[in-house]
């Protein structure tokens, strides 16, 4: 029967009294369109977003048989992993090692000097692995050489310009040369996986001049790609495959009673998975992606419910046309029909103001996500489809309860003035604008705990200083002078302590396998000298320091965090072996990853050949004219190396980016969805005001005030406000627990979230209804007797 009405509905008589009805009726269209175009633009929108990140990396070919190689402590592995896993694992076609710790690296071009971004080092398998097209070259030769680089194309039309890259030359940091053997396709927007240029991964012993450093096994600091067959077992697969990763670990390495627990992620399992240790390629937020659907969904019904409530609002205008037509003989289905009719319309004008609309949205959007959303709605007709479906369902949905209820008005019921004030009506009615209500709240209480806790990340005491601390690399023959070059910048005013180590706090993920006592443990390493830790402030709370005056101390003398101490059972640790030398420290627990992550074990290591990055802590004090003194020694150090520093508050700062990003457009979305809201309380109030004109000018007559008037046409949505929030609050409070267990360090929801949560509701309540409420009251309550 319903799908009669549908086929039916679009009758050409149908279709022309429905224009005429719309058009008599301008005011009640105009905002029915405003509001279902916007929550269906807001929809497409979100559904888009949502629909690129959950296509993250799955333009790869072989999508579904790539898997990276990790232990349960660290997703990088020693390079030695590479070959124990082609011997473990027959059903490989593929295994490469990547290293992505090549950012920010300078290329040299006859005078040209640039920096690359993101340079990886990778195995020839590369290409093979991972579906990053050529647009020059040869995937199977371009990372044979190894003194070539595979350039994107945005980059080699960087170095370039318009002239044919292959076999052009490029010289890194001043140091070595290599040619350009291929141009890779920039990578996606959705890949996890970004360089912007790649090296053969055996030319790193002669980059870093290191010869043994592949076959270092305490070296981790490399991810490791697998590329199994298509018919694979996944579950056979990695039972045999951890099994005999150990194995292989205890022949080759003499472990004994050590499991590394050796495991195969699959792809999939990575760009949503915040929680993998030393994981650090891109990563999105699942959380947040779960609100973004839960808001596409409540804006679309946000909207239908306005469309129900100004429909009904609006049915006392119509019950005079509805009896007459039944008395002229149309029935029931007719009715309902061309009700119908009319709601499709609309919803089909919306959706063409929706399409503009979201063609609007999507170059601030992007600029907002720093995504690359683009999506062409006109190109399939699967698409085209899909989207006319879309805005007849909702037309649907939205006009079926008012169709009905419209049609089922009785001629004579209709001239006794009594046809829209049924009970059933109005507790619908009510019940979709608690729900609104309810909706509203989320969305605000949401709101405030999620800037809390970003507040709260962005502010947390990490346990060191990282105020006017700036850091850069060690270039030029800075690694060879060191001592010289930090003697000279402390000769400069305004600089304080400077210390030379292999990262920074925030950012530090090299991961070592030692003997701690007698045992083989996983720990995460900082390598520094003496002064780092006053540039940091870093705090000893047993033992001592490391101090430059002592030579025995370099290479063989070691500090644990209270972390270490208490995972290892270490109750005496000074003396305590570590590798090659024993523990001389404790230094107090400090955040060293982004507040997601809980502390680990970590040993600070006096090892100067290990660290590359300058620590240099200032006063604060002229600063500019600090930098460019700096600066100065830098270049006569580094000479042909551009002086390029961060600030270490910024660079910790930058940890949180994409998440106050995620949460911009939260305040978005959900501003968004209010106002779609809004646009629903305010159909009620109208239609609650049009049903009490007369009462309200008699109320008038009688000497009622216009702020008692106001108060009672408000009263009832105070009431509702109430109920929605005691509704809202227990389900917010569930969902935002869950979302902050996410983060290793959290707030806690205070009572003084939800009140004001209530307040804010309350206002917007009030605000959106008090026009119409204002308006009734000062009416002329001439005017209003006269009414009906």
């Amino acid at each position: 029967m319903f799908t009669n009405y549908i086929l039916m509905a679009f009758r050409t008589n149908n279709i022309k009294f429905s224009i005429r009805s719309l058009m008599r009726q301008k005011g009640y269209t105009l905002v029915n369109i405003i509001g279902l175009g916007m929550g269906m633009a807001l929809f497409l929108l979100i559904a888009v977003y949502v629909y690129m990140e959950f296509q993250t990396d799955k333009f790869h070919k072989n999508y579904n048989e790539i898997y990276r190689i990790e232990t349960a402590q660290y997703a990088i592995t020693a390079s030695m992993v590479a070959s124990f896993a082609r011997e473990v694992l027959p059903e490989a076609l593929e295994i490469c090692r990547v290293d992505v710790g090549g950012g920010n690296t300078l290329a040299k071009i006859d005078e040209k000097q640039l920096w690359i971004k993101s340079l990886y080092y990778a195995d020839s398998s590369f290409f093979d692995i991972f579906s990053f097209g050529l647009i020059h070259g040869n995937a199977a030769t371009a990372l044979v050489n190894p003194m070539s680089i595979v350039l994107t194309e945005s980059e080699a039309k960087k170095f370039f310009e318009d002239e044919h890259p292959i076999g052009k030359t490029l010289v890194i940091n001043n140091d070595f040369t290599v040619e350009v053997t291929a141009v890779m396709v920039d990578p996606a927007d959705n890949s996890i996986i970004k360089p912007t240029a790649v090296i053969p991964f055996h030319a790193l012993p002669q980059i870093m001049r290191d010869s043994a450093m592949l076959n270092d096994w305490n070296n981790w600091n490399y991810y490791t790609w697998a590329l199994l067959h298509k018919d694979h077992d996944i579950s056979a697969v990695s039972n045999k495959f951890e099994a005999g990763m150990d194995r292989m670990a205890s022949e080759r390495l003499g472990f004994t009673d050590v499991e590394l627990g050796f495991l195969l992620r699959p792809i999939s399992d990575i760009y949503f998975n915040r929680h993998i240790p030393y994981d650090g390629l891109d990563k999105g937020n699942l959380s947040f992606i779960l609100i973004y659907i839960s808001i596409a969904v409540f804006i679309l019904f946000i909207a239908v419910i306005n469309f129900i409530n100004l429909s009904t609002a609006m049915a006392f205008r119509r019950a005079r046309e509805v009896g007459l037509k039944k008395v002229m003989g149309s029935t029931r289905n007719m009715l309902v029909r061309q009700y119908l009719t009319e709601s499709v319309l609309l919803s089909l004008v919306a959706l063409i103001l929706a399409l503009v609309l979201f063609e609007i949205m999507v170059p601030e959007f992007n600029k907002l996500t720093q995504s690359g959303i683009e999506f062409n709605f006109y190109t399939s007709p699967v698409v085209i489809a899909i989207i006319i479906g879309f805005a007849i369902a909702t037309g649907l949905l939205a006009g079926l309860y008012p169709s009905f209820y419209l049609a089922r008005f009785e001629p004579i019921v209709v001239m006794k003035g009594e046809a829209t004030k049924g009970k059933r009506g109005s507790t619908l009615r009510k019940i979709l604008i608690v729900f609104q209500f309810a909706v509203s709240t989320a969305i605000i209480l949401s709101t405030i705990v999620i800037y809390s806790q970003m507040e709260y990340a962005r502010n947390k005491d990490l346990g060191f200083d990282r105020n006017n601390i700036i850091y850069f690399s060690s270039s030029g023959h800075i690694p060879r002078d060191f001592e010289s070059f930090k003697s000279e910048l402390k000769q400069i005013p305004g600089v304080e302590y400077v210390g030379i180590s292999s990262s920074v706090p925030g950012r530090i993920g090299m991961g070592w396998g030692r003997i701690v006592d007698t045992v083989e443990r996983r720990v995460n390493a900082l390598t520094l000298d003496p002064e780092c830790l006053n540039v940091y402030g870093f705090e000893i709370v047993e033992g001592r320091a490391f101090d430059e005056k002592m030579p025995t101390d370099r290479d063989n003398t070691y500090i644990l965090n209270e972390t270490a101490v208490k995972r290892f059972n270490l109750e005496n640790p000074i003396g305590v072996r570590f590798w090659n030398g024993t523990v001389i420290g404790v230094v107090k627990d400090f955040s060293y990853l982004p507040v997601h992550h809980g502390i680990g074990p970590l040993v600070l290591a006096y090892m100067p050949g290990w660290s590359n990055y300058i620590n240099v802590k200032l006063s604060g004090h002229n600063l500019t004219q600090t930098l460019n003194r700096i600066e100065k020694v830098y270049e006569s150090f580094a000479p042909g190396f551009p002086f390029s520093y961060s600030f270490l508050d910024d660079s910790i700062g930058r940890l949180y980016a994409k998440e106050q990003r995620l949460f911009k457009l939260f305040l978005f979305f959900s501003g968004l969805a209010i106002f779609v809201a809004c646009l629903g309380l305010s159909g009620l109030a109208l239609f609650t005001t049009q049903q009490r004109t007369k009462e309200v000018g008699i109320r008038k007559v009688f000497g009622s005030s216009v702020k008692g008037i106001v108060l009672l046409l408000t009263r009832d949505f105070l009431r509702w406000v109430l109920i929605a929030n005691l509704i809202a609050w227990p389900v917010t409070w569930y969902f935002m627990n869950r979302w902050l267990e996410n983060f290793a360090y959290h707030i806690n929801m205070q009572w003084w979230m939800f009140a004001i949560a209530a307040i804010l509701t309350l206002i917007i309540a009030i605000a959106t209804i008090s026009f119409q409420a204002i308006r009734a009251a000062v009416a002329n309550p001439v005017k209003a007797l006269k009414y009906e």
